[in-house]
């Protein structure tokens, strides 16, 4: 059991003492609590599974909201997803991050806003926000992410929805926003909208490099599985 540090305990004790929280208190007490990399650290997992995608690790798991810190190597990607029973919530960056959000309707999905955060950037979230982030740089670095519902109570995170685009599927987890989620993490499963073609593309290229770090004959076999679902949603 790792002690939590002092700038988590910073921030913890501000979430402790608020009882209305709101996205814009959450972007602020994330800032409040100043924390540094010295208080990730503790939490890093820069050996976390080649298929997870980037590591993840809890840092408080309190009645309303979550802390974790996740680990993202170069390379490393996450699926696109949204935040399941999360209501107000924020995400600070120590590194440049990729960054990617989404737009959904009944009728289209598609990429709406591709930057890069700096070091330092803090993003409010929400279950209303649907995104991607990943490592396009050459050292790895970490990440904070605030998860909360004042009306819940636990499992703040849970019935997130993966986006696979290239099978045309939403996938709905418990765990992490992870490339190729095994059966057992998924509890339901419903079709998605028409994919914009440049949104498909896109998501296809950063398959292709997540891929490539793998052994080339497990590279060459997952390559040949996106590229099949593609093919085959598309015709």
């Amino acid at each position: 059991m790792i002690d939590i540090t002092p700038g988590f305990q910073r921030l913890k004790n501000l979430l402790d003492s608020d009882q209305n929280m709101s996205l814009l208190k959450a972007e602020k007490y994330l800032q409040e609590a100043a924390l540094e990399l010295s208080d990730l650290m503790p939490y890093a997992d820069f050996n976390h599974p080649v298929d997870d995608g980037y590591g993840r690790k809890m840092v408080v798991d309190a009645e309303h909201y979550e802390v974790m810190v996740m680990t993202w190597n170069p390379g490393d990607f996450s699926a696109v997803h949204d935040h399941g029973y999360t209501a107000w919530g924020a995400v600070q960056v120590f590194g440049n991050v990729m960054h990617h959000t989404f737009t959904t309707s009944q009728e289209l999905f598609r990429v709406t806003k591709k930057e890069i955060l700096a070091e330092g950037t803090i993003i409010k979230v929400n279950n209303a926000l649907i995104h991607q982030m990943g490592n396009v740089t050459s050292s790895p670095y970490l990440t904070v992410h605030l998860y909360g519902n004042s009306e819940r109570r636990g499992n703040i995170t849970a019935d997130s929805r993966i986006f696979e685009l290239e099978s045309g599927l939403i996938k709905h987890t418990t765990g992490g926003a992870f490339f190729n989620l095994p059966d057992h993490a998924v509890f339901d499963i419903e079709k998605m909208p028409e994919i914009e073609h440049t949104s498909m593309v896109h998501q296809l290229a950063i398959l292709m490099q997540y891929y490539q770090r793998f052994t080339e004959t497990r590279a060459d076999e997952l390559t040949r599985s996106v590229l099949d679902r593609f093919s085959y949603y598309h015709h």
